[in-house]
């Protein structure tokens, strides 16, 4: 789902719209907005974001699963004070096709990049997030992103 475009994503975020209005019994003349929020769902490009981030951290920190690990890659660390934290690096495009560019190892870095760097630690740190917390911290960063205060 990452790479769908966005007409495709607009059309799912509809269906969860629709979902939110039966759930909670609203008419469809009341602005829909609200509903979601309320229910903490985040909006569908962001829930496709925060599962990536989730499936990357897995491969990250626990090897899981195989064939994920092996499509990233880690910066070499140099000593600085931004050295503790993981950060990936784009593989090399071996392809001049256009779906090169939206294959995994060129969305994944950037969206591990980008985010805050107290969630990129790495586990062996005595300052890390472990697993629930780096999910907790991930939802409610990516829920701020959906529903700005």
């Amino acid at each position: 789902y990452l790479s769908l475009p966005s007409s495709l994503i607009h059309g799912l975020q509809l269906v969860q719209n629709t979902v939110a209005r039966v759930v909670s019994h609203t008419s469809r003349i009341l602005y829909v907005t609200p509903i979601p929020k309320f229910f903490h769902w985040l909006k569908i490009s962001e829930r496709i974001k925060y599962k990536t981030l989730s499936f990357i951290y897995s491969a990250i920190h626990f090897n899981q699963p195989v064939y994920l690990r092996s499509l990233i890659s880690m910066q070499s660390t140099r000593f600085t004070r931004s050295s503790s934290f993981v950060t990936l690096s784009r593989l090399p495009v071996t392809s001049r096709l256009k779906i090169a560019d939206c294959s995994l190892s060129n969305f994944v870095p950037q969206l591990w990049n980008s985010h805050p760097a107290r969630m990129r630690q790495p586990s062996q740190s005595s300052t890390s997030l472990s697993t629930e917390s780096f999910h907790r911290h991930l939802k409610t960063y990516r829920f701020t992103l959906s529903y700005p205060p």
